[in-house]
């Protein structure tokens, strides 16, 4: 939750605390000026009032989210309860259901520091050359109901069983996702896609072209999949991904895999077994390190339930590819990070992601970029630059990091989730980052970048 999203809760509450709150809740959303000054608000707090707003708004993987978060801030077992009591203020008795979730969700985390983690299996394939002895048993653990991480072409996969509501649900929780984020059915092959969803013909012989492929279909789904997919909508996502090892994940499970992105909600996506296990040791049973994924961004989702395609999320499949096939498609505003996405039909439409804990600038592609920092980069005191190859000589007493070759956008994308948590482990105070233009493979690169920053310099 940020400053501004803090404050906007904060603001609706405070009748209702001014009302019915004791001394402590006025305290804790500042109502006599006694807790935070000059509007900056230490992480601690911010972090009980994202539990307090997730319990109100009644949001499972974010109350698991947030109580972690809460506990690695230092939040105390009477702090805790105190938000409990908020909530219920807030919320009514509406919120019951989920204080109970809450304190379970509380008593697990704290097995968590506790070293008391679910045993996590790595298990190590080559996509080229798999074991297949090996990748048997990570498709009877989803058999099971249980959690896999497996590499796919874009970036790597958090799955379960995605017809097994209970499997879904812990998918949610492992990552500490909205429940109102639909999640994205992997199948192994394109006339699979008729037992979940509806199609055309005609749309069928067009996105032949595509699959398998780092692109999703967004369309009307059937009754056998369960209403957790799709967050409550009438339509499902569904990706047949070109990795090897994904394909014959899906293939020996014998049923369709629902997997979001393998990172914790928010952060930047995987694209190395490394970043996987930095997020998911201890929440998952296996995980597949199956090496560096080739495209490093997440697929790029169509919607094809209207007579003109949507673009809802770009990935490697560009635009330009899409009209190609489709003729005309709708790209919407929030394509280019303008406007807001209330309802999210896919992944990656409605919340800030890919953010790392740092602040984090964006620096709009213009000719002037380059004037741009110089003359807001000494307020800093340690910034870290994320430069192309060919402005690093303009900055050389500061620390830096290379992106790519300014028109490389390929090597950018590839690049960039990696490049993003490397410089969130740096002992610089702020990361400013160089953004590309927004035309072919470049609108992805931005989408992301915009999500992931928390200010933007040249807009």
């Amino acid at each position: 939750m940020n400053l501004k999203e803090f404050n906007d809760f904060r603001e609706k509450m405070n009748e209702k605390i001014l009302k019915n709150g004791t001394l402590n809740t006025k305290r804790f959303f500042n109502l006599d000026g006694s807790v935070y000054k000059d509007g900056e608000i230490p992480t601690k707090y911010k972090e009980m009032m994202g539990l307090v707003a997730s319990m109100v708004l009644r949001c499972e993987g974010c109350i698991a989210y947030h109580i972690k978060r809460c506990l690695e801030e230092g939040v105390t077992d009477k702090e805790f309860y105190e938000v409990f009591d908020i909530a219920l203020i807030v919320g009514g008795s509406i919120v019951i259901p989920h204080l109970r979730e809450a304190v379970a969700f509380l008593e697990e985390a704290k097995k968590e520091i506790k070293g008391e983690k679910m045993k996590t299996e790595i298990i190590k394939l080559d996509p080229l050359n798999i074991d297949e002895s090996k990748l048997r048993i990570a498709s009877e653990e989803i058999k099971k109901g249980h959690l896999v991480v497996f590499p796919t072409e874009t970036v790597y996969g958090l799955g379960a069983n995605g017809l097994n509501e209970n499997a879904v649900k812990k998918i949610y929780k492992a990552k500490g996702r909205p429940s109102d984020n639909p999640l994205i059915l992997h199948i192994d092959k394109l006339e699979k896609i008729r037992e979940f969803a509806y199609i055309s013909n005609e749309m069928l012989e067009k996105i032949k072209i595509f699959v398998p492929g780092p692109i999703t279909f967004v369309l009307n789904k059937k009754n056998n999949v369960p209403d957790i997919v799709s967050a409550n909508r009438p339509t499902v996502a569904v990706r047949i991904p070109a990795h090897p090892i994904a394909n014959k994940l899906i293939e020996m499970s014998g049923v369709p895999i629902a997997a979001p992105s393998a990172n914790l909600s928010g952060k930047p996506s995987p694209t190395i077994a490394e970043h996987v296990i930095e997020d998911m040791l201890g929440r998952v049973d296996i995980i597949i390190d199956g090496g560096d994924v080739n495209f490093g961004l997440e697929s790029t989702v169509i919607d094809l339930t209207e007579k003109i395609p949507t673009l809802l999320r770009p990935g490697p499949i560009t635009p330009e590819k899409l009209i190609e096939v489709f003729g005309k498609i709708n790209i919407p505003d929030f394509i280019y990070g303008k406007g807001k996405v209330d309802i999210a039909k896919a992944p990656g439409m409605k919340y800030r992601h890919y953010a790392p804990d740092k602040k984090t600038i964006l620096v709009e592609f213009s000719e002037k970029r380059i004037q741009k920092i110089k003359e807001n980069i000494k307020q800093f005191k340690k910034p870290l630059l994320v430069l192309f190859e060919e402005d690093k000589k303009y900055f050389n007493e500061y620390d830096i990091i290379i992106s790519g070759n300014k028109n490389d956008y390929y090597r950018i994308a590839v690049n960039l989730f990696s490049i993003l948590r490397n410089a969130d482990k740096t002992n610089n105070d702020v990361i400013i980052i160089e953004g590309v233009e927004d035309k072919g493979l470049g609108i992805s690169i931005m989408n992301r970048l915009r999500k992931a920053a928390s200010e933007i310099w040249g807009e």
